[in-house]
């Protein structure tokens, strides 16, 4: 699947909730900014997961509960 590099959340007025986990060297790339993959002119691929598409409870071994073809491709 690949490494979990970032996840996006939403900001309620007191919480925050996991929405997304970007998955793979694209969610490591978000995290550093558009700026440096525009910098190296290279398309860096990626998923996105649902928080509902993967399951966390091993914080050491995160699997998905879907199909990796159900996942939105970056």
């Amino acid at each position: 699947m690949g490494r979990l590099e970032e996840f996006r959340v939403d900001k309620n007025e007191r919480e925050l909730t996991i929405t997304e986990y970007v998955i793979g060297a694209a969610g490591l790339f978000e995290r550093l900014g558009v700026g440096v993959r525009l910098l190296l002119g290279q398309h860096v691929g990626g998923y996105v997961a649902r928080w509902d598409q993967l399951d966390v409870t091993n914080a050491d071994r995160p699997r998905l509960t879907c199909a990796i073809e159900d996942l939105r491709r970056l």
